[in-house]
């Protein structure tokens, strides 16, 4: 299988980690501004191209197409993950008829409620949420629309990817780094569908696929998965 495995790690967010299980037909790739050393991985320093370290990460987590030309799928994961299995074996069963797939996310069903809990939990500017959420709101983006947890995405490499990636990245470039926010709107305007990795959130505890390494970060992750857990019983209890 044509595949590349890939992470963008800048600044001090995440450690680089060595998978438990390494596929020697796969290229281990990883993004970042610092000296790192860690195998399988081949490290590709680049230079930073936005002050918040935040938006580094996402161009390159968003334009797969981009970086990884001759590889027919890819998979993309946050730095805190450290691979358990060999993922490759099961990239066409939970692809299925899409050409990307991503985990469920573990509280949420919608981008209004996620863009609510970023600003409760000061994650991004909160006038740049609004005026993202407003546009698409006005546009008539449906509530309860489904919501993803972007850490982990699976892609095959066709022509309507690389329009999902180029207008995501256009969205999270123009509004909010949340990337989560503008996943589900993308998906919608260009009538695309998403496949759901079948397996839990690592935030739930850790899989046999996957495992999250906390560090430094470790209180701001607790942070944010907890603002979303409060959101979540806020919004049950209006119901």
């Amino acid at each position: 299988m044509n595949l590349v495995i890939y992470t963008a790690i800048f600044g001090n967010f995440d450690k680089l980690r060595k998978p438990k299980i390494i596929n020697k037909d796969v290229k281990y790739v990883c993004f970042t501004d610092k000296k790192l050393k860690c195998q399988p991985w081949e490290i590709k320093v680049v230079k930073p191209e936005f002050s918040d370290f935040r938006r580094n990460n996402r161009k390159y987590k968003t334009l797969s197409h981009r970086y990884f030309k001759d590889f027919q799928y890819s998979i993309y994961l946050d730095g805190h993950f450290i691979i358990m299995q060999d993922l490759s074996t099961y990239i066409e069963s939970w692809l299925g008829e899409n050409d990307i797939a991503v985990l469920k996310h573990p509280k949420l069903n919608s981008i209004y409620k996620e863009a609510e809990a970023c600003i409760i939990g000061k994650k991004d500017n909160i006038d740049i949420i609004q005026k993202q959420i407003n546009k698409y709101k006005n546009e008539g983006y449906p509530e309860n629309n489904g919501l993803t947890a972007n850490g982990f995405i699976i892609r095959r490499h066709t022509k309507e990817i690389e329009k999902f990636n180029e207008t995501w990245w256009n969205e999270i470039k123009k509004f909010s780094v949340r990337d989560q926010i503008s996943f589900c709107y993308v998906m919608y305007n260009l009538n695309m569908n998403y496949s759901l990795i079948p397996i839990p959130h690592p935030l739930k505890g850790n899989t046999e696929f996957l495992k999250i390494s906390y560090h430094g970060s470790t209180f701001s992750q607790l942070k944010s998965y907890a603002s979303s857990l409060i959101l979540s019983i806020k919004n049950r209890l209006r119901s």
